[in-house]
């Protein structure tokens, strides 16, 4: 078993998305996919969307998981 986590991190002042973007949805969350074989998630899904990330700021996700000895993982940030 082990514990996942991943930091997003937004070096821009400007923060993700911006207000109006939240308001009309524009652009799409970033997305976080996780991907591979040999895994099976315990907490956590395959695919997390990243709502909001202020500006000069980290956000943290994590996920539980059960490898095989030869899994594959593959992480992806997606928008």
């Amino acid at each position: 078993l082990y514990q996942l986590e991943i930091w997003v991190e937004n070096k821009n002042y400007i923060p993700f998305p911006i207000a109006m973007g939240s308001r009309n949805s524009q652009p799409a969350p970033a997305i976080l996919v996780l991907d591979g074989s040999g895994i099976e998630l315990l907490k956590g899904d395959k695919r997390t969307p990243i709502k909001a990330v202020k500006g000069n700021s980290k956000v943290k996700f994590s996920w539980v998981l059960k490898l095989e000895k030869t899994a594959d993982l593959n992480i992806s940030l997606t928008s």
